[in-house]
């Protein structure tokens, strides 16, 4: 109990003081805790299982392994968290993020959850083969905030709004999927249908030029006809006057002209 209360006051001092030295960070990406393993491991969402990276906190059963745990749960939990992961092997042997973790301080800076186990005395240093050099920590760095959430009680209803707004888009996308599936059928009856006209009208328009060859052929056949019979009337008229004059007696003596001319008579 009395280990606790000293957790306690020492997050409390955390809160109070202010950093006494900043440097650049290197941030790989951000995730949320939700379950705090032991004093060195934790899972965070997206992310998955993290091992904090050069240090050692003792192993369950071993003296001081709730008091690790403990502090790392008041530092992280339902928190995000900033990961500076391992450049040189990512994860270890059992498939854990090995990472330098930041935790927020302020709206300027970030603490060093490894560094602040190592000060309170939860964790040793073991410096494995890494990129990270824990002599060059600094329990805080400068890292301004922005106006994304930082904890899960924030990050909950946001993701319960959008999870709301996820699933109307779900409904709206399959009634949408329904109304497109019903103008693809009314889509394919009309192609069907114009596809039939279409069919019609060639074969109209095939027995239309037919008909316009009959017409045409009809109609010089005609202008033939109307030619050669003003032709005929034409030269019948012409014989018909250089035709030359002949007389007929009749039997009571009487004579006359024939065709054209004068008529005697006795």
């Amino acid at each position: 109990m009395e280990r606790k209360i000293s957790i306690l006051l020492v997050s409390l001092i955390f809160a109070q003081i202010q950093p006494v030295s900043a440097s650049l960070v290197e941030i790989d990406t951000t995730a949320v805790v939700y379950k705090v393993i032991d004093g060195d491991t934790f899972d965070a969402f997206p992310v998955g299982r993290i091992r904090l990276a050069d240090i050692n906190t003792p192993e369950h059963g071993k003296p001081g392994y709730s008091e690790a745990k403990d502090y790392l749960s008041l530092m992280i939990y339902r928190k995000r968290v900033y990961l500076d992961v391992d450049d040189i092997s990512v994860m270890d042997r059992y498939n854990r993020t090995v990472c330098l973790v930041y935790v927020r301080y302020n709206s300027s800076h970030l603490m060093n959850v490894n560094l602040a186990l190592l000060i309170e005395g939860f964790a040793e240093i073991s410096d494995y083969y890494n990129e990270f050099n824990p002599s060059e920590w600094t329990l805080f760095v400068h890292y301004p905030t922005t106006a994304l959430p930082e904890t899960y009680d924030e990050l909950l209803p946001i993701y319960l709004g959008l999870r709301s707004e996820h699933d109307s888009l779900g409904l709206s996308y399959i009634k949408l999927q329904e109304d497109y599936a019903s103008l693809q059928s009314d889509y394919n009856n009309l192609q069907a249908r114009y596809n039939a006209l279409k069919s019609e009208h060639d074969s109209l328009k095939s027995d239309y030029d037919k008909l316009k060859i009959a017409y045409d052929e009809l109609k010089n056949l005609m202008y033939v006809f109307i030619i050669t019979t003003i032709a005929f009337i034409a030269l019948t008229a012409y014989f018909a006057r250089r035709r030359p004059k002949t007389y007929e007696v009749s039997l009571f003596g009487t004579v006359r002209q024939s065709s054209c001319g004068t008529v005697l008579q006795n």
